[in-house]
């Protein structure tokens, strides 16, 4: 119950998903933290959206400069997010690791 007390027991304070399709252009990896949502493209520049204001993500603030603070901030933390998950697969066998390369294919298929 600590999360429910207010406690975070060293947790992460966000979401981090990733997308990666065949037939898609680009992968994109994505972020939610506190209202906002991150998206960085592979191949473009990235996305930001508050969604409080804008739940159908309508209006990408990254083309607003007064968000250049909000999007290093979510850089910085998308770095923060691989290096942590590169540290969790560093000690994963290479069987594990093709194991979940198959389950999420199989996940994208049925999604």
């Amino acid at each position: 119950m600590p999360l429910m007390n207010g406690h975070s027991d060293g947790r992460r304070d966000y979401v981090f998903a990733e997308h990666h399709a065949h037939g898609f252009p680009q992968d994109w990896y994505m972020l939610v933290q506190d209202d906002f949502k991150y998206v960085y493209y592979a191949n473009d520049r990235p996305s930001l959206f508050y969604l409080s204001n804008d739940p159908r993500e309508m209006y990408d603030l990254a083309i607003d400069p007064s968000y250049e603070q909000a999007l290093s901030n979510f850089r910085g933390l998308l770095v923060r997010a691989f290096s942590h998950i590169e540290r969790r697969i560093a000690g994963v066998s290479a069987s594990t690791l093709q194991l979940a390369d198959t389950i999420r294919v199989v996940v994208l298929i049925l999604s």
